[in-house]
């Protein structure tokens, strides 16, 4: 199977924290995927997604400090849980009509 590239074309996600093992509130400015490899929220940070077999892209967000790194699994074309060190870190929603 081929990486299902719609997920990631002009997409926008409401997506949300997992803290403690808990889901926090959604954060105000979604997360963007972009056709060109790109993904972000706003000014807050921004960086590059790879295909990581059928469902799931490697996002990787550049930094002085060390780059942060982790995996998005899409679980249906509407939701999707972000992976970090084995760990839920973020949930995301997709935003119809903002793709």
């Amino acid at each position: 199977m081929t990486f299902d590239d719609r997920l990631t074309c002009e997409t926008s996600w409401s997506v949300a924290p997992f803290e403690w093992g808990h889901l926090g509130s959604p954060h105000h400015e979604p997360w963007v995927f972009h056709a060109d490899g790109t993904v972000g929220a706003g000014s807050y940070w921004s960086g590059t997604w790879t295909p990581d077999g059928p469902d799931a892209v490697k996002v990787v967000i550049p930094s002085p400090a060390g780059d942060d790194r982790f995996r998005v699994v899409f679980l249906s074309r509407r939701w999707f849980v972000a992976v970090k060190r084995g760990e839920p870190y973020r949930l995301g929603k997709f935003i119809p009509g903002e793709d």
